[in-house]
C-alpha cells in the first residue's frame, strides 16, 4: 500500500488522491446508509425468502440482521463522529449485498429459468472473479504514486476497460442464451437487473471502498475529516472532546 511522503501537505496532493482520502460527507451518511442497507440489501430478502428456503434463510439473515443493527446505530449517532466507521460499514454492506444478489441470481437461474448446466454458473463465477481482480488492480495502480498529470479516463482504458466490458457482455450473453433456450422471457429481465446490481456492488463499490479504507488507515494523518459548517457546532464538539472513529 502506497504511503504518502511525510513532507507533503494534503492540499498539495493530486485531486484524485485528495478525493480518496475524504470520508462520505456526514450530511449524506444517513441517506446513503438507509438506501444501501434498507432498500438494496433488505429488498433482496423478499425474493430470497419466497419461496422459503431454510438453508438460505439461516445462512444470510443473521449477517443481514447485524448489518441492519449497525445501520440503525449510525443513523442515531452523530455522523461527524463516525466517519471512519461509516466507511467500514459501507464495505460490509456492499460485500453482503453482493453475496446476497449473487445467491439470488443463481437461485432464479436454477429454479425459475431451469438452467441446470453447471458450466453457465462456472463461467459466470469466473467472470465475476476476473472483474474483481481487474478492478482491484486498477485501484492499486491508480493510487501507487503521486501523479499530478493523471487523466483518469485514459488510465481507466489503459487498465482494461475494453476487456472489462467484454467480460460483462460475455457473462450477460451466457445467461441470455441459457435462458432463451428455455423460453423464460420474464427471467431474462430479472436476471439482467440482478446481474447489473450484483456486478456494480461487488466489482466496483466493494473493491473501491475496501481500497479506500485501507489507504486511509495507511495514511491516517492525511485523512480529510469533515467538520460542521456551523461554527457554534465546531466549538461545542471541541469542548466535548470530539473524537473521530
Amino acid at each position: 500500500m502506497f504511503r504518502i511522503p511525510p513532507h507533503k501537505k494534503t492540499r498539495n496532493l493530486p485531486d484524485y488522491m485528495q478525493e480518496h482520502l475524504q470520508p462520505i460527507h456526514p450530511e449524506d451518511t444517513r441517506k446513503m446508509v438507509s438506501m444501501f442497507c434498507f432498500l438494496l440489501l433488505d429488498g433482496s430478502l423478499i425474493f430470497l425468502l419466497v419461496p422459503y428456503n431454510e438453508t438460505i434463510a439461516y445462512s444470510l439473515i443473521p449477517f443481514i440482521g447485524c448489518i441492519n443493527l449497525w445501520a440503525i446505530r449510525l443513523i442515531i449517532k452523530n455522523p461527524f463522529k463516525t466517519q471512519l466507521e461509516t466507511l467500514l460499514f459501507m464495505i460490509c454492506n456492499f460485500v453482503m449485498t453482493a453475496i446476497t444478489y449473487f445467491i439470488l441470481t443463481v437461485r432464479l437461474a436454477y429454479v425459475y429459468a431451469e438452467i441446470t448446466n453447471m458450466w453457465v454458473y462456472i463461467t459466470f463465477s469466473i467472470g465475476i472473479i476476473f472483474c474483481i481482480l481487474k478492478l482491484l488492480r486498477y485501484q492499486v495502480i491508480k493510487y501507487s504514486k503521486l501523479d499530478y498529470k493523471l487523466k483518469e479516463h485514459e488510465k481507466w482504458y489503459n487498465s482494461g476497460t475494453v476487456t472489462f466490458g467484454a467480460v460483462l457482455i460475455w457473462q450477460g450473453g451466457t445467461f441470455f442464451l441459457a435462458v432463451t433456450s428455455f423460453q423464460r422471457l420474464a427471467s431474462i429481465f430479472e436476471l439482467g437487473v440482478l446481474l447489473i446490481l450484483m456486478v456494480v456492488s461487488f466489482c466496483y463499490f466493494s473493491v473501491k471502498y475496501i481500497h479506500k479504507y485501507c489507504f486511509i488507515k495507511h495514511n491516517i494523518d492525511y485523512f480529510n475529516y469533515s467538520v460542521p459548517s456551523d461554527k457554534s457546532k465546531r466549538v461545542r464538539y471541541k469542548k466535548q472532546g470530539f473524537q473521530h472513529k
